[in-house]
């Protein structure tokens, strides 16, 4: 499987730092799942959307034995206080221990949750300087169900948004970047949230495929 990394154009975040160490998105996919997530040059959310819950922060285990630690995320200034934010950092440590850091943004469309990921560095140190120049991240987005002492976490699934286009039942932005038709969306957050609210409910959605119906796009974490 082959992807490449687009450059978010999200105001809250910085269009690039050359010294910036950020994981390849095609890495950050293989940890996390074993296919395609969806992927935007855009945030699926408008900074109006955004919600903070203070309940969902802690550490969490998933059911690969990997471990989540949720935090609020904190703004470092040069010569001032540190301020708190209203979005979180997430990073996953696996059961190999390889680390990936995202900053996770959660927002609300009608009755429903979810999380924006993007990546927030990584360890490239064995890469050089004009490698990581090439380096740049993606937003994807996370259905989120929020229970008392877990949460489950469940991902659209990139050959699922494919078939639609195939057949044209929508219509949305997007570029083909690689031989193996993968997809990222460069339709606006205004247009991407259209897409979401009409697809909430869909459980095909997030499904692998319909052979597999018990290998969903989906993390659940258990409170530790």
């Amino acid at each position: 499987m082959k992807t490449i990394a687009l450059l978010s154009k999200n105001n809250e975040q910085k269009s690039f730092l050359p010294k910036r160490k950020i994981f390849v998105m095609l890495g950050l996919i293989c940890f996390l799942l074993s296919g395609c997530l969806i992927k935007s040059l855009h945030p699926f959310y408008n900074p109006s959307d955004l919600v903070f819950r203070k309940d969902i922060l802690g550490t969490y285990v998933d059911q690969e034995k990997g471990t989540w630690q949720i935090e609020q995320a904190i703004k470092q200034e040069f010569l001032k206080p540190d301020s708190p934010q209203n979005h979180y950092k997430i990073t996953l440590v696996d059961d190999k221990k390889r680390k990936a850091s995202f900053t996770g943004n959660l927002f609300k469309l009608d009755n429903n949750y979810y999380v924006d990921f993007y990546p927030d560095g990584g360890n490239n140190d064995d890469q050089i300087d004009l490698y990581n120049l090439h380096l740049l991240g993606v937003h994807t987005v996370a259905k989120v169900i929020i229970g008392k002492n877990n949460i489950h976490i469940k991902w659209y699934n990139e050959k699922w948004l494919s078939e639609l286009f195939e057949q044209n039942k929508i219509r949305l932005a997007h570029e083909k970047v690689d031989n193996n038709d993968a997809v990222v969306l460069t339709a606006s957050t205004n247009d991407l949230q259209k897409f979401m609210r009409k697809f909430a409910n869909d459980p095909n959605a997030f499904k692998k495929s319909d052979k597999e119906k018990t290998d969903d796009f989906e993390y659940v974490l258990s409170r530790k």
